[in-house]
């Protein structure tokens, strides 16, 4: 009887400790319509990219009514990117169908630990910038993609622009794995770091970030 009551006692005194985690789950979902010039490897890698921005959003609106970032006086889409290194998305289903690619993508995460994890990146000028720059590389790449299928019919005459479409979707992707790297190098996971960054850089070849943190950490 004495052990049952130690034991009620214990946790008892664990219930407060358990009480500060508040996991919040965000999910969203995406359907890309591929056009004419696009692959099932391109439709994933823009499926996934605007998934992830939408989740993130969701994310990024949540932190900015309900926790301390609001006090932070810095924009929504300061937060939305800082987020994106900090927080894992999952992909809980995804579906081609050779026109269309359905994604639905979640974020478990406690909003408090995310807040306090955004108030100490955006004090770390080093890691903001390496963010701001992979955010910088996304944007451009999606920006391309969209002026490339502008010009599809010129596109499908062209096997460089042809080329030139893949290859700037290779960038999107490898700005996701990038994103992943970084997450995993925060939790101090740096195998996963690595294989991350090695991906990445397999898809851009010129991705020094990802090159210079892959070998800091192999």
């Amino acid at each position: 009887m004495k052990n049952i009551f130690t034991i009620v006692i214990a946790m008892i005194l664990l219930l407060p400790c358990f009480a500060f985690a508040e996991v919040k789950i965000f999910e969203k979902e995406y359907t890309y319509q591929a056009s004419e010039i696009d692959s099932k490897v391109t439709s994933r890698a823009i499926a996934v990219e605007q998934v992830k921005r939408l989740v993130l959003e969701e994310l990024g609106t949540y932190l900015m009514a309900e926790t301390e970032v609001r006090d932070f006086q810095i924009t929504k889409d300061r937060v939305v990117m800082l987020t994106a290194g900090i927080v894992q998305t999952e992909i809980l289903n995804e579906k081609w169908d050779g026109e269309r690619y359905y994604l639905k993508a979640r974020i478990k995460a406690d909003p408090k630990e995310v807040a306090a994890a955004v108030d100490r990146l955006r004090k770390d000028a080093q890691k903001s910038k390496e963010l701001e720059d992979v955010k910088k590389r996304a944007d451009e790449a999606f920006k391309e993609i969209e002026k490339l299928k502008s010009e599809i019919e010129a596109v499908k005459a062209d096997k460089n622009k042809q080329k030139q479409y893949a290859k700037t979707a290779d960038i999107l992707s490898a700005a996701d794995w990038y994103k992943k790297g970084y997450q995993h190098g925060l939790n101090k996971e740096y195998d996963d770091a690595i294989e991350a960054y090695t991906k990445a850089i397999a898809l851009n070849p010129n991705d020094a970030y990802a090159y210079n943190l892959q070998q800091s950490w192999d």
